[in-house]
């Protein structure tokens, strides 16, 4: 289906479609890729919800991040005490806060950075002025 550009319809997620007069939009490929778009949701809130459960039943858990070269980093709870797994760049509930909370959208490349200093031990301390993180050695 084709919709003429100067038309606004809502498709079923409530997204205004509308293109300048005189382009097509074709729905079909929009829709395509708002599926895909659900299916990353999904997947995102899956694993939250298991990183929530593990975190909340071992203490730790272990994620694969393809931001990071696909590093596999281990996620630790604020309230851990014993065991935490070893050979593995860690990530507090606090530190991971402090990077992603309150809708704070960081750069790849800075998230990158900042895993290259915590492979020498770092622990991120909060941001700073214009979204900056601030960070120390643990040596």
């Amino acid at each position: 289906m084709r919709l003429s550009s100067d038309t606004k319809e809502s498709n079923e997620h409530g997204i205004k479609v509308s293109r300048p007069r005189g382009r097509m939009l074709d729905l079909a490929v929009w829709h395509e890729r708002i599926k895909g778009l659900d299916l990353e949701l999904i997947k995102a809130k899956q694993t939250a919800w298991n990183t929530e459960e593990l975190l909340a039943t071992q203490g730790w858990c272990l994620w694969r991040c393809n931001v990071l070269g696909n590093d596999t980093i281990a996620i630790i709870s604020d309230s851990v005490e014993g065991y935490i797994p070893e050979g593995y760049i860690t990530y507090t509930e606090d530190e991971l806060r402090r990077l992603f909370g309150d809708g704070y959208s960081l750069d790849p490349a800075m998230l990158r950075l900042i895993h290259e200093a915590k492979k020498f031990g770092a622990k991120v301390l909060g941001k700073v002025p214009y979204g900056q993180i601030s960070w120390s050695s643990a040596n």
